[in-house]
Parts: structure tokens; sequence; C-alpha cells
């Protein structure tokens, strides 16, 4: 595997540009995949009570990968650093897993409130 030039900054070229198979130089607008470490963020399964406020059964991971892509590398590198400062401050936090449905909907059970 190639070594990446910029730490947590990842290109992404399209399916069908020749850098993509190492068969050429580059022919697309590559677009730039960056992401941070929040290791104070907790993460439940799924269907775990801790959501709603209940005590935990599940065994929850630590740390999350926060990810974000950007059209220019000069962007992706500013958002990475602003991110490592707000993590560090405790300003910025991972985002929550759930949908909008259940965030307006919380005392009912998504089943519950999908077309069958």
């Amino acid at each position: 595997m190639a070594k990446q030039k910029h730490t947590g900054i990842t290109i992404r070229h399209s399916r069908s540009c020749p850098e993509t198979n190492k068969a050429g130089a580059c022919r697309c607008k590559p677009t730039y995949w960056t992401r941070v470490y929040d290791r104070r963020a907790v993460r439940h399964e799924k269907n775990c009570p801790a959501h709603d406020g209940a005590p935990c059964r599940c065994t929850p991971t630590k740390g999350v990968v926060i990810h974000k892509t950007f059209d220019t590398l000069k962007g992706a590198k500013a958002w990475r650093a602003d991110a490592q400062v707000a993590l560090r401050n405790g300003t910025m936090r991972a985002p929550d897993r759930k949908t909008l449905r259940e965030a307006r909907y919380p005392s009912c059970g998504y089943a519950a409130l999908s077309p069958v």
C-alpha cells in the first residue's frame, strides 16, 4: 500500500480514473476524505436501552471515527485541524446514530412507524 502524503486524509478518485488502477495519470477531479478519532465517545449497540436513559445491557465500544468529504485538499486540511482542536477542547463530539424519525418520536419504536 502506498504511503499517505497527508495524515488522516485519503484522496478518492473516480472508478474510471486511470490513477485508481495505477494505470496512468489522473484525469478526474478527486475528492478528499478526511477523518479524526474521538477517543472519548462511547457507542452503544443499536437496540441498547441506554439510548432511552435506561441502564446499559450491551458492551459499548469506546472511540469513534468522525469523517467528512471535501472537494479541495485545503478544505480537508482546515476541517481536520479545526476538528482536532475542537475534540481536544470538548466542543465537538461524534454524531448520534439516531435517525430523524427516532429523534422525533422517542417514545415509539421505529417498527411501529414504518409502513407495511
